[in-house]
């Protein structure tokens, strides 16, 4: 005697209709109750303050930190990702999308003409991340100084 083994039938097409039909018509009303309150979201979402940038000064050079007032997890990665890069553009003496130090003056030229003379290199903070500017060229260290007695930029975005 053979014995068969009952199949569970799938449940009606028009169930599955139904169950979906009802979240779609639940996100639909989430939407019309507060009209632009999804793009608001979103914004907010995507917004980050700007990092905070601090300039201090040693004797063989200095150090840029930039730090986030209120860290996450992708804010933090995103900050220290772009220190990686501007420190690779540093060494590589092209300032140009290094935002958070001036473009334009005397003291990045310098710079720019003895980068084999800067060590250049980015550290992790709690808050942000630090590059540090350091060399035991004269001239080197008297323009990191330069560019580190400025204010630092109050408008740098990630």
């Amino acid at each position: 005697m053979t014995t068969r083994s009952k199949s569970h039938s799938a449940p009606a097409p028009r169930a599955g209709i139904i169950r979906w039909s009802g979240i779609v018509a639940a996100l639909m009303l989430l939407q019309t109750a507060r009209p632009g309150a999804a793009q608001t979201v979103a914004l907010a979402a995507t917004a980050r303050p700007a990092p905070v940038v601090e300039y201090t000064a040693n004797e063989s050079g200095g150090r840029i930190a930039l730090s986030l007032q209120r860290p996450d997890s992708a804010g933090l990665e995103g900050l220290r990702a772009h220190l990686i890069e501007s420190a690779a553009a540093i060494r590589r003496g092209d300032y140009r999308n290094v935002r958070f130090i001036p473009n334009e003056g005397a003291a990045v030229q310098v710079l720019a003409g003895n980068r084999g003379a800067l060590r250049c290199t980015v550290r992790s903070t709690a808050r942000g991340a630090e590059l540090v500017l350091l060399s035991d060229d004269d001239s080197v260290i008297a323009a990191i100084h330069q560019i580190l007695a400025g204010p630092p930029p109050q408008t740098f975005k990630l």
